[in-house]
């Protein structure tokens, strides 16, 4: 069967392509900087910066989102690993300034990483989805 694609050959390439974006992202990375194993760098932390801007109280109300960032001080070097750190909570509680969150983040920006420490919206803040999640947020069972 030319020119058809089955269900299956879709659902195989899309697992395909996760490793491989993966190991792409990982090779750009170690190319740019090698990260040191222990904690060498001193980090400076720009707090509070905001990155997008979510609905919240049923509708209507718009809240910032707010991310802290630790970058390691290295002279000379201006690209740098990121990692995104999303706090724990279930989306019921839980901060980018919980103290477990910090000391991960200022330990990977000590050894050479670009932390970014996210807020999200909370279930208690009655969120809504926005046009790009509501699709999937229905799929899962949430309200549409």
């Amino acid at each position: 069967m030319t020119g058809t694609t089955t269900v299956g050959t879709l659902s195989a390439m899309r697992r395909f392509r996760f490793p491989v974006l993966l190991a792409v992202v990982a090779l750009v990375a170690a190319a740019c900087w090698k990260p040191a194993l222990v904690s060498t760098y001193a980090v400076t932390v720009h707090s509070d910066i905001v990155y997008g801007q979510g609905e919240v109280d049923g509708g209507g109300t718009l809240e910032d989102l707010h991310l802290d960032l630790y970058v390691p001080t290295v002279p000379g070097q201006s690209q740098f690993p990121l990692v995104v750190a999303i706090h724990g909570g279930g989306f019921t509680g839980g901060s980018k300034t919980n103290g477990n969150i910090v000391s991960w983040a200022q330990g990977f920006a000590s050894r050479g990483y670009i932390v970014a420490s996210i807020n999200y919206r909370l279930a208690g803040d009655d969120p809504i989805a926005s046009a790009r999640v509501a699709p999937i947020w229905s799929l899962v069972g949430g309200a549409s």
